[in-house]
Parts: structure tokens; sequence; C-alpha cells
């Protein structure tokens, strides 16, 4: 597949109704986070047209790891939100909001949709840890990111399931990243086709731009991007990205490991150390709250 066969045009139009338009909740949400007068009875009025986001708040916030020993099973949506507080049920929304692209596509036998929403979800939580130690002031917009940040690889499977397997396994023949091989041969690149998909859902725009330049560590490289804050948020879901690569949790279809150059480190002011101490808080926080946001549905 590649461009003079098939345009990122082509793609999209192709896909038709299975490129779904994302809830009206999920786009509130994306353009509010971070404002300070959100409230959870904001929040709460919006969920209620919901349903499919309703049960998932009841089904999470009666797991055991929020109930308290002997307590009720809770089953007002309102007092599931306020238990469960503004940062688990931003995320709720998100997950479910995004999950049905995901498990809508029919992906290869050897590349499980499970394994990539592992990896997105692994991505949006490790944007979040960054930005929280960065003090990057909106760790929540760095989660939403995180998780889209590779909607072009479900939009390219969607589209020929077979086309991207071959490029899956010459990638891993030649011990290359699926970017490289992508830009190498002359290929879609995922990153693109996923930004011009976040331009269609008219999505933010620093989320289109985090989703196109979440493999280019050189900031003179972004073409055309010149705010230091959409940049310093590229950075994190880059370097998110690549961390969670490293830990192998969940697979993003990359059998061969980068790391981030020690170039990329300076501009964001870390150090290997550093990285060690990201790789834990992304690992503790997975293993001690957020774990069930990678279940399938």
């Amino acid at each position: 597949m590649n461009k003079k066969e098939v345009t990122y045009d082509e793609i999209i139009e192709g896909l038709g109704d299975k490129l779904p338009s994302l809830p009206q909740i999920l786009d509130d949400l994306v353009k509010t986070l971070g404002n300070l007068n959100v409230t959870l009875d904001l929040i709460e009025e919006q969920i209620r047209i919901d349903q499919s986001i309703s049960l998932e708040i009841l089904k999470v916030v009666n797991k055991v790891e929020f109930l308290e020993l002997e307590e009720k099973r809770i089953t007002s949506i309102g007092e599931a939100i306020h238990k469960l507080g503004f940062e688990n049920v931003q995320k709720i929304i998100m997950n479910v909001s995004v999950l049905p692209f995901f498990s809508g596509t029919k992906f290869p036998p050897f590349f499980k949709v499970e394994s990539l929403w592992k990896h997105c979800v692994g991505v949006a939580l490790g944007s979040h840890v960054i930005s929280e130690f960065l003090e990057y002031g909106n760790n929540d917009r760095a989660y939403a990111c995180g998780l889209v940040h590779d909607i072009g690889k479900v939009a390219k499977i969607n589209f020929s399931a077979n086309a991207f397997s071959k490029e899956l396994l010459s990638a891993k023949r030649k011990k290359m990243t699926i970017h490289e091989m992508e830009v190498e041969r002359n290929l879609l690149q995922h990153e693109i086709l996923g930004s011009l998909i976040a331009e269609k859902w008219a999505m933010p725009y620093e989320l289109c731009q985090s989703i196109r330049w979440h493999h280019t560590e050189l900031r003179e490289d972004r073409t055309d991007l010149e705010d230091p804050d959409i940049h310093l948020l590229v950075d994190i879901v880059l370097l998110a990205n690549s961390i969670v690569n490293k830990m192998k949790f969940g697979t993003s279809g990359h059998s061969f490991y980068r790391p981030p150059s020690q170039k990329f480190l300076k501009t964001m002011g870390l150090n290997e150390a550093n990285l060690v101490e990201l790789e834990e808080a992304i690992r503790r926080d997975w293993e001690t709250k957020f774990s069930y946001l990678a279940i399938l549905k």
C-alpha cells in the first residue's frame, strides 16, 4: 500500500460507516479538560444521556478496588460519579468513547486488538504520569492524546488488514519500527492518517498535533507547529509511547524498540534516571489504580 496506489483521503472515504463519529460527550469533555469550572455535577448531566457510559461507570464503581469492606452495591449514577472522582470518571468516558473504533475493527490473527488497546491505554496513562511529573498543567488532556495516538493504525487495519500485516512482517524482518518502515518505503504513515481522522472528528488542534508528530523527536521537524505548550504535549506522548513500548505493555505492532535520543531527553529536561523513575511510576499507577481501563467490553 503506497501513496501511488491509495491516498489518505481515499482511506478515510473508504472506511465510510466504519469510521464512526465520536460521541458529543467526548467532544465536550476533551474541549473542557483542564477547565477548573467544570464540576462533577456538570459531567453527571452529560453522562446521564449516554447509557453505555453510565453502565460502565456503575460497573467500575462496584469493583472491589473502589468499594469499602461490606459497602453496599452502588446503583445511583450520581453516587457512582462522586465515589469515583473526577479523574477516574474522565478516563472512563474517554475510553468508552474511543473503544468502539478499536473493537469494531477486524484485526489480523497475529495482531490482537486487545494488545493494541492495552498499549494505547498504557500510553494514555504514561502521558498522564509524565505530564504530572513535568507539571505540564493539563494531565487529563495528555491522557486523551495518549489514548488516541495510534488511531491511524486502526484505520489502516480497517481499510486493509492484509496490507498492514505485510508492513508489520517486513518491519520485523528488517528490525525497524512500523513508522521507520512507513517512511523508508514511502507508505501511508499512520500518524498522518490518525491526525486527519482526528480533524474529521473535529477534535482540538493540540490533540490532532500530538497524533501527527508522536514519532518526531526534533521540534524543528514538526512543520508549522510553533506553540511551545503543544510541542511539550507532543513530547509527552512521544516519550510515553517509547516507555510503554520498552515495558512491552500490550503491543503497537513494533517488534523493535528504539529508545529516545539524548538530545530529545535534554529538550525535556530529563535524564536516564528520570526514565527509570517514570517507568516505575507508570507501572505502579497501573497496578494500583487503572488496570480496569484496558479491559475490552
